[in-house]
């Protein structure tokens, strides 16, 4: 699996992975090309 990249106003990527105030999120497209999203609470 190769998480998606992004470089948009309000959310960019580093190795796949955003990072938010109160969470981190990651993307991903599965076998079908659909766009899954995985996130988890920052701890803080």
């Amino acid at each position: 699996m190769t998480f998606e990249e992004y470089d948009l106003p309000g959310l960019k990527t580093a190795n796949g992975v955003a990072e938010f105030a109160t969470m981190r999120g990651a993307w991903f497209k599965d076998s079908e090309g659909n766009t899954l999203g995985v996130s988890q609470p920052r701890e803080g």
